[in-house]
This record gives structure tokens, sequence and C-alpha cells, in this order.
């Protein structure tokens, strides 16, 4: 498991004094606001940055950075990926993962491995998840407990309970 989370996205600068909009990656923001040094991703770019105010705006987060001081700077860091250590992310609730965990894990199927999760995303409806099987043909099956069997972290595994959905 990846020690660091990607946690929101810098969205649009906001008002005259550098402000910046964090995009959750998660429905939860409290975790944000209680944020005091992140890092910023982009590309092969990384830096770290301290914030010197946090605060909610509608579903959003309000943040500047330490250095960022007018609306020009403030624009130079949008699109930029906001990295936090694990033990800072939103806490899980029973049956939760990080995205970052599920990625990578084989797909399992009766005991035999069929492929490889490649993405996860939201359908609008629930979770899909993007398996890559054994061919390198991807198929998206939908993440709910219709679908879904185990989830097991340590073996590095995931259960698909359905072989169609593979089809």
């Amino acid at each position: 498991m990846k020690d660091e989370l990607a946690v929101a996205i810098v969205g649009a600068r906001f008002g005259v004094r550098g402000e910046v909009k964090l995009r959750s990656l998660s429905e939860e923001v409290e975790h944000l606001l209680k944020l005091e040094t992140v890092t910023l991703c982009k590309g092969s770019v990384r830096k770290t940055h301290r914030i010197s105010s946090a605060r909610r705006h509608s579903s959003d987060v309000l943040v500047r950075f330490e250095g960022v001081e007018t609306p020009e700077d403030a624009r130079l860091l949008t699109g930029y990926e906001v990295r936090v250590p694990r033990e800072q992310a939103a806490p899980l609730g029973q049956g939760e993962y990080y995205i970052t965990d599920l990625i990578g894990l084989q797909v399992m199927l009766g005991g035999e491995s069929v492929g490889t999760v490649k993405s996860l995303w939201n359908s609008g409806a629930h979770d899909m998840i993007d398996v890559e099987k054994l061919d390198g043909s991807i198929v998206v099956v939908p993440f709910i407990e219709r679908y879904i069997g185990r989830v097991d972290l340590e073996a590095n595994s995931i259960e698909v309970i359905v072989d169609w959905i593979l089809e």
C-alpha cells in the first residue's frame, strides 16, 4: 500500500488573496480543513506547500498556501493533485477503500486470476472498475455487492462473483 494518498485536486482560484478551491476526491472534506502541509503533484512536478488558511465554501474547501499571494500565483496551481500521508486522509468506513489500494489488484473468479484492476471511476450511480483481462481487453464491472465479493488487500485480490459480467 502506498504511504501517500491523493485527497483533492486544486481547482480554480478564488478571490483576490491567492486562495484556491480544493475539490475533494471523496465526499469527505473535514480532513482537508486540518491539513498543514501537502504535496502538490502534476506530471513529474512535486512541490511541498504549507497551508496558511483553510475554510469551507459550499462543497469545496478554500485554502491559501504560504507564498501564494495573488490570484495569478493561485492560478498556476490549478490542476495539481493534493497528496498527503495516509494517516491524514479521510478515515475509511466499513467496506470502504482508497482508490490507490484497489488499482493493480488481481481480479479473481472461482479462485483463478482473470485480470487486473486498471482504474476506478464513478458513473453517477455507483463506482465502476476497469478490469484488464488476461487477453488485454478491458471490461467495466460495477463495484457493488451484486458483482463483487471479497476484497483482500493483503492477498492483493478482488473477487468477482458472476462470470458473465466479464464478457
